[in-house]
């Protein structure tokens, strides 16, 4: 069972004026589709996710703040077996068993619920009731029932109040020293053996969840694997219980893993954690539905797209609902996801002689270049125009890395300087041959004011048919160019450091850029990173000119720190130092950052296969 449709009738940001009671306002029709959708800061995105978690939790009823329509705002949802619940202000809640089930379900996760599983200032997280009285609450244990309601059955128990009560009757004298002992040896093996029941069946549960994050965590390919243990439940910690994390990274357990580690590998951990415990969740007669709130905040790119891979392949039964404040993502995702997706994008829209807005939400046009045509066709060029430059603009991004198709204080880098990127980009990849010839010379002869940072301004400059229909062809052609998928190797500001094994000798150096690589089959193709020297010495003097035997001065020394060449030309200019002789082996096993993994490690541990990128460089094999 699916939900088809929603309608929100002055609930919270959607608002209702009085002369506009009866229309149908706000409807969303999801064709039983999952729904991507994209929301601008005050659109109305939080206000439609709250609605229908205030629809199926039973929550009080939030009319927009400037409503004077007497509780005749209401929340509509119709199900793809042709039934229909509300949830209105009069205050009747919703009565599908199926809508209302989904509250046990624990399938709203936003951004701020991730932070909950490291985003704490202690040196080691317990997730013990994050994960028993929030996460897995709803989950049903062997035979003592859901998990949070045995959790309160047994935390209640007050081994000391009948342990005082025992010794109380013995010194009344209600009963002899021998029955007094007799009844608490009694009293705790039954607590031993309560204690030791719940223990056993969480503890079967924590395995299950294990199992399910470990294996949405390889998605991520971050080398992380996470596993929980349960501390046994005793008379003297059962009002601290405890459940660990064991995390390790690269095959090395990490001790306080939410200080050590980025925030997209903690991001994927959080996300894995909630997903895996819908996974496992054993709720019948719910409807089988996903709310995910701009869980995107903490990934990047290369975490995003696996994000989207578990929800089509660990999901595919259920119904998602997704939401995103990044349009360059919101973009890309659309078309990674295909038809089995719906989309619609919100903005906030000024409602007539009044103070405040109302969300905006469009459907029907997915994207910028569908617009561009529907304008095209209304002879509408202006408007046509603008959404071509913004189609160009977003399908020249997408296949950039994120680093490159960053924006600048606020404002993206001009097209024409993109798209010189994009092209050294692909030839850096060895994809050069993905954009033909014919591609670049219409780009660089168009004489369209598509390509002028301004045009966005100058809509009064004539815009012909003919010029607009060129265009049109030109963007057709660049969306087949295939985007290159690669997979992060180290991210961008990791430091490394070079140590020589036999000579006195390090260099410390940083990535400005992501280190990427291309697998093909055994094929590695590396997309090296610019970076940048931060000290070397030789023999403990700090900056040491090999060429003259002696330390750089001053203005030598600013001169070589401004140095940003591709990481493959650091690695040439080290191999050409004779004195050291550094060959491939020696970089390699000798190159580590973090000052625990070396290069040689990582590359196995992503590659899988004998990588030759130093073979290029040193010229051995």
């Amino acid at each position: 069972m699916r939900i088809t449709s929603l309608q929100f009738y002055d609930y919270r940001a959607f608002y209702i004026a009085k002369a506009e009671t009866g229309k149908t306002k706000y409807v969303i029709d999801t064709e039983g589709k999952n729904l991507m959708i994209y929301g601008e800061n005050g659109s109305g995105k939080t206000s439609l996710i709250k609605g229908l978690n205030d629809f199926i939790n039973q929550k009080d009823f939030t009319s927009h703040n400037q409503s004077d329509l007497l509780d005749a705002g209401f929340i509509e949802i119709k199900l793809d077996d042709g039934t229909i619940d509300r949830f209105e202000a009069s205050g009747k809640k919703g009565a599908k068993s199926e809508l209302l089930n989904v509250s046990k379900l624990n399938s709203f996760i936003s951004y701020k619920e991730l932070l909950r599983t490291h985003f704490e200032e202690v040196d080691e997280i317990n997730f013990f009731q994050m994960l028993v009285s929030n996460i897995l609450s709803e989950h049903e244990l062997t035979s003592l029932g859901k998990l949070n309601d045995a959790w309160k059955n047994e935390s209640a128990k007050d081994f000391k109040k009948e342990f005082d009560a025992i010794n109380e009757s013995k010194q009344k004298e209600e009963i002899t020293e021998e029955e007094a002992f007799e009844q608490i040896e009694i009293l705790k093996e039954n607590y031993k053996n309560a204690y030791s029941k719940f223990s056993t069946e969480l503890d079967q549960l924590i395995k299950l969840i294990n199992e399910n994050i470990n294996t949405l965590l390889n998605y991520f390919n971050q080398k992380l694997s996470i596993e929980f243990t349960l501390e046994p439940i005793t008379p003297g910690n059962v009002h601290d219980p405890v459940i660990n994390a064991k995390v390790e990274y690269a095959g090395k357990k990490i001790d306080s893993h939410h200080e050590f580690l980025n925030e997209a590998r903690l991001s994927a951990i959080a996300l894995s954690i909630y997903l895996a415990a819908l996974k496992s969740n054993p709720t019948k007669n719910a409807l089988d539905v996903i709310f995910l709130d701009d869980v995107f905040i903490g990934l990047d790119l290369s975490n995003r797209l696996p994000l989207l891979d578990i929800l089509s392949k660990e999901f595919s039964n259920s119904q998602i609902f997704l939401t995103t404040y990044d349009r360059h993502w919101f973009e890309v995702a659309k078309r990674y996801l295909g038809s089995t997706w719906k989309s619609i994008e919100m903005y906030a829209s000024e409602v007539e002689n009044q103070k405040f807005e109302e969300p905006l939400i469009l459907t029907g046009l997915d994207d910028h270049f569908e617009k561009a045509l529907a304008y095209l066709k209304l002879k509408d060029y202006p408007a046509s125009l603008n959404y071509l430059r913004k189609e160009i603009e977003s399908l020249v991004s997408e296949r950039l890395p994120e680093e490159l198709a960053r924006v600048i204080e606020g404002k993206p880098q001009a097209l024409s300087h993109r798209w010189k990127l994009l092209i050294d980009y692909y030839n850096d990849c060895g994809k050069g041959e993905l954009i033909k010839d014919s591609i670049r010379k219409e780009f660089d002869l168009s004489r369209l004011s598509l390509f002028n940072p301004q045009s966005h301004d100058n809509l009064s400059s004539p815009v012909y048919q003919f010029e607009l229909r060129k265009a049109v062809a030109l963007i057709e052609e660049i969306r087949k160019i295939p985007i290159i998928n690669t997979t992060t190797l180290l991210i961008k500001d990791s430091v490394l450091t070079f140590k020589h094994p036999k000579v006195n000798y390090h260099f410390t150096f940083q990535l400005l850029e992501d280190w990427r690589f291309i697998k093909e089959g055994d094929k590695i193709v590396h997309i090296y990173p610019k970076c940048k020297p931060v000290t070397w010495s030789y023999n403990d003097v700090e900056y040491w000119d090999f060429v003259n035997n002696r330390a750089y001065s001053k203005e030598e020394l600013e001169r070589h720190l401004s140095w940003d060449p591709k990481l493959d030309k650091v690695q040439e200019t080290l191999g050409k130092m004779v004195i050291l002789k550094i060959d491939k082996e020696m970089f390699e096993k000798n190159t580590s950052f973090e000052n625990l993994w070396s290069i040689s490690s990582v590359l196995s541990e992503n590659t899988k296969v004998k990588s030759n990128w130093l073979e290029r460089i040193f010229g051995k094999k």
